[in-house]
């Protein structure tokens, strides 16, 4: 098809921005269209899944915010530059030779909010090819990833919203497993893509999709640095949440290529640590679910208190991230103590696999838009505000411990009460999930509740827990998980060596000198703060930042860059005299920035940036540079420091090994359990049979696996047949291609359906469909039968419907050349019975009170003779009464005939007739068939009525007509003989007028 690329005042091809996304999200589009210009010539086309009529309060808002003109998208309407369309919800929009056509929703095979965005964006893509920019916003379903798909392989652009970020990630989630996506940006980003996308000199990113094995093999190769060098395994974690992650850092860096990417990790340590800072996966944020943790206040949090437990309460938030979570839950804990008498008091562990998005956390500081879901009441009570942001109170903060872990390395903590993990199981792997799933079950005493998020479900397979909420996530440790053993690794080498490297940043910055100090990257990115760096440090107003750079007075920056080089080039400390101290107002401060180094002297890119008052000398600390150099044997030492600076968690580790071992031996004795398991699996397989849905389980060998009750309805099931292959039964339903079917499915892995009928006359839509393991091979298939019986009826219903139509209109193309009622009849009759395959159709006029007889018959050709008497509703001729003014049907085998009926007809308002078909078989008359033939009768006789009608005054005319002409020849002869008269007068002489009335007794007898 050709593009319609359209040139806009420039001169240049503008592009067409296809926006898809589901109803909610509402700030989303408004962070979206606020951020195009009005100069920017794209043309923006919204299609959302809104109820039919919200697209018009949809507009009103949108032409509040965006600087582009606003307007429905309407059918014929050509496309222009600059300018916003809506979608309407009523109907389903397509884009052709650059002109808007829309087709009502109800009326094709689309629906409206089914696959809406995926119709406008393959129109897109066909019509504008690499002129076309598909984008994906938050949103239910998988509306938008095959539109999305086909823009780019049309050449177009594909910017998706980073599911992290959105309210529903099912949209983005699903343009992201087809490897659609050209890059993945928060909603405040997607705008300035696009311009970006739009500019003249613009170089595309070239997608590369690489081999499904080699893309796998390098993510695992990935996976493998990040664990040898910072100590974190990410191989419990899916595929598609890290290919994201890391594409999107490739985007930044400009890497087309993973393999390539892959090389630059290797080569460049400071882009591995970066990558690490950029992969954490969970989103978190304060009082996510509101109705979840309402439910875990007075469900789980108050129900522990009073327990009579004298101990504090214990609390685990496991992956914390920025800590947002760990200090909702910290202060819930605060309000429900302060609602009892007598609190024992509580301590919040707050964990995450990455050491530096733990220290992060650990700070307290947050911004404006972090705090956009706490009351007033609790920014108060929890909050102060410095440097335009919000620091928790040190009162919250000293009942919570900040800690490293790794759900899928480190032993868990032991005696815990309350466990919160949400948002972090639809990540991982199922063996990973099992694995955290144990973890945090042997973390828990009897009685402990485990949080998770509203999207994640206890597996089924899982023991040891109970439900409180499903809805909710909410569980209850009831016992021993049977038959779980848990295992840890020792973490790798150059894991303890960073952590050594930390361990010496913060001895060096800390306990020696009790300085200020950060440690940064190459890239002056921040990784940990120590101590109060407040009167060197500020952040700037807009979103936070963690680069020193910004955080430092602007005439230090120039002076701090070049440090930082010489302190890399020469290995070794540079410092920085008269800086200015914002407590004293003078420049009487000075920096110190030391690089820091690894055990072999290989230089590392990070430096510890040191902020010394006036009046500290240097000169006179023991801080010589081959400090910052250590042996082997002093870096278990710092390793065991940084081990204890856990405080409590780590500390108790060592105990929860010996509590694991009691665990294990108490899991393996514990039949009993497997037992209620094994009940319950039985019950819900019941609760499964019980419907009528009918399916059927075959093995690859076609041998039965598992069949529901209702399937006997078509196959003579019982459970012994389990175990039996399929074709050994005799089936009762006609399917000759069943058996091919199921071997095509098993051969190419895609689904079939056929519409069947069974030895009842009932229809089925027999669905197979292949049943794939968790290594992606056919085990098997699953069969379903639906019940469509009643759409195929009411499908015959129209069909004879339309023939019943078509045959009113034969039988008046019939009646339209003829003019004699016998005649018409005649041909009624013959119509009639070759429509109905009658063997014969009689009729016959007289009402009750009258004489009956038969004006028409039509015969088939094997019927008897027409001429011979029929016995009719068991009398001889005449007919009774009752046979001709109402309607009658029978079938049986009486007479040979197999079934007959009769209708009277109807004339103006009275019984004129009767109409009797015969019928070779036997056969139920419908109600449907018994009105049909009383309106053919109607029409029929109406015509045969006009008829007669027509003759009688063809034959009055007739009669008209020879009377004028007899009257007219007397005329003339009276005429003739009045001349005669006169003529023979004028000669006697006399007058020659003679009356020519002869008067009424003119040409009688003696006239």
């Amino acid at each position: 098809m050709t593009k319609h690329p359209v040139q806009h005042a420039a001169g240049s091809e503008f592009c067409v921005v296809g926006v898809g996304a589901s109803a909610g999200g509402i700030s989303e589009l408004q962070a979206l269209f606020g951020s195009v210009p009005a100069e920017s010539g794209l043309t923006l086309v919204l299609v959302q899944h809104l109820a039919p009529g919200q697209h018009d309060r949809l507009l009103d808002l949108l032409s509040q915010w965006s600087a582009l003109p606003a307007s429905r998208a309407c059918d014929g309407e050509c496309l222009r530059p600059g300018h916003l369309y809506v979608a309407s919800a009523d109907e389903v929009l397509t884009v052709e030779g650059g002109v808007f056509r829309s087709a009502n929703a109800q009326g094709g095979h689309r629906g409206p909010g089914i696959d809406n965005i995926d119709a406008f964006l393959e129109s897109l893509a066909r019509d504008y090819g690499p002129s076309a920019i598909a984008v994906i916003l938050s949103g239910m379903g998988h509306d938008g990833a095959a539109g999305a798909s086909s823009v780019l392989q049309q050449g177009g652009m594909v910017i998706v919203q980073d599911p992290l970020t959105a309210m529903h990630d099912s949209m983005p989630r699903a343009v992201l497993e087809r490897s659609a996506a050209h890059y993945v940006l928060p909603v405040g980003e997607i705008g300035p893509q696009l311009l970006q996308c739009a500019s003249p000199g613009y170089e595309r990113p070239i997608k590369t999709v690489d081999p499904t094995d080699a893309t796998f093999d390098t993510l695992d190769g990935i996976v493998g640095l990040i664990r040898c060098h910072e100590g974190i395994d990410l191989g419990g974690y899916k595929s598609s949440p890290l290919l994201w992650r890391i594409r999107k850092r490739m985007n930044e860096r400009r890497v087309t290529v993973l393999r390539d990417y892959e090389s630059l990790l290797r080569d460049d340590p400071a882009e591995l640590h970066t990558l690490m800072r950029r992969l954490p996966i969970h989103a978190t944020g304060f009082f996510r679910d509101p109705d979840a943790w309402e439910a875990l206040k007075h469900d789980v949090i108050l129900p522990l208190m009073d327990s009579g437990k004298r101990k504090p309460l214990r609390a685990w938030t496991t992956a914390c991230a920025t800590g947002e979570e760990a200090y909702s839950l910290a202060m819930l804990l605060t309000e429900a103590m302060a609602i009892g008498e007598e609190s024992p008091g509580f301590q919040v562990f707050a964990t995450d696999a990455s050491p530096e998005i733990v220290a992060r956390a650990s700070q307290g500081i947050f911004s404006h838009h972090a705090m956009q879901h706490i009351s007033e009441a609790r920014r108060s009570a929890f909050f102060y505000g410095a440097d335009g942001l919000f620091r928790v109170k040190r009162g919250l903060r000293e009942r919570m411990v900040f800690a490293p872990h790794d759900l899928l390395a480190d032993p868990p903590l032991p005696d815990i009460d309350l466990v919160t993990c949400r948002n972090l199981l639809i990540y991982l792997k199922s063996e990973a999930i099992d694995r955290v799933l144990a973890l945090l079950h042997a973390a828990l005493r009897i009685g402990g509740y485990l949080f998770l998020g509203v999207s994640e479900v206890l597996p089924a397979h899982q023991q040891g827990f109970e439900v409180v909420s499903k809805r909710l996530g909410l569980y209850r440790k009831t016992g021993p998980a049977p038959g779980v053993d848990i295992r840890f690794t020792t973490r790798p080498e150059a894991f303890v060596e960073r952590n050594a490297a930390t361990a010496i940043a913060h001895r060096t910055a800390i306990e020696r000198f009790d300085l200020p100090s950060v440690l940064i990257d190459h890239e002056f990115r921040v990784l940990q703060f120590y101590g109060d760096t407040s009167d060197y440090l500020r952040q700037p107003a807009g979103r936070p930042t963690d680069n020193l750079l910004e955080l430092l007075e602007r005439h230090v920056v120039a002076e701090i860059k070049a440090a930082v080089a010489e302190a890399i080039a020469g290995s070794r400390s540079v410092t920085l005299q008269n800086i200015p101290d914002r407590a004293r107002g003078q420049y009487s401060s000075s920096f110190r920035v030391t690089p820091m180094r690894t055990a072999n002297g290989a230089a590392e890119p990070r430096l510890l940036v040191s902020f010394v008052p006036a009046g500290v000398d240097l000169a006179n600390q023991d801080y010589p540079d081959d400090a910052l150099s250590y042996r082997r044997a002093g870096r278990v030492r710092e390793a065991e420091a940084q081990s204890n600076a856990m405080r409590v968690s780590y500390a108790e580790l060592d105990a929860s090994r010996e509590e694991l071992q009691v665990l294990n031996e108490e899991l393996h004795v514990s039949n009993e359990q497997l037992k209620e398991k094994v009940a319950e699996l039985e019950m819900q397989s019941r609760v499964l049979s019980a419907g009528a849905v009918m399916t059927l389980f075959l093995d690859d060998e076609l041998s039965i696996q598992w069949f529901t009750p209702a399937i006997t309805a078509l196959l003579p099931l019982t459970p012994a047949d389990v175990g039996r292959r399929v074709t050994d039964l005799n089936a009762r339903f006609d399917d000759p291609a069943f058996l091919d079917d199921v071997r095509r499915v098993l051969g190419a892995h895609e689904p079939r359906e056929a519409e069947i009928s069974s030895h009842d006359a009932r229809w089925y839509l027999r669905r197979i469909r292949p049943y794939l393991t968790s290594t992606q091979t056919v085990a098997g298939v699953a069969i379903t039968f639906t019940d469509i019986t009643g759409r195929r009826r009411a499908e015959q219903a129209l069909h004879e419907s339309a023939g019943r139509s078509a045959f009113l209109v034969r039988l008046a193309d019939a009646f339209r050349p003829l003019s004699v009622s016998g005649d018409m009849q005649n041909t009624a009759a013959r119509v009639l019975r070759e429509q109905l395959n009658a063997s014969r159709v009689i009729w016959i006029e007289g009402d009750a009170g009258g004489a009956p007889r038969i004006v028409a018959i039509d015969c088939a050709a094997d019927a008897i003779d027409p001429d011979q008497r029929y016995v009719i509703g068991g009398d001889a001729d005449p007919m009774p009464g009752e046979l001709l003014s109402a309607r009658k049907s029978w079938s049986d085998g009486n007479l040979g005939i197999g079934a007959w009926a009769n209708v009277p007809l109807m004339y103006a308002g009275r019984v004129t007739g009767t109409l009797i078909v015969h019928l070779r078989a036997a056969h139920p008359w419908s109600e449907e068939e018994l009105t049909f033939l009383e309106l053919v009768a109607e029409r029929a006789w109406a015509a045969v009525e006009r008829a007669r009608a027509e003759e009688e005054v063809r034959a009055r005319n007739a009669e008209l007509e020879r009377f004028g002409a007899v009257t007219v020849g007397r005329e003339l002869r009276m005429i003739e003989l009045k001349e005669q008269v006169n003529a023979l007068r004028r000669r006697l002489g006399e007058a020659p007028d003679f009356p020519l009335d002869f008067g009424p007794a003119a040409g009688s007898e003696g006239h």
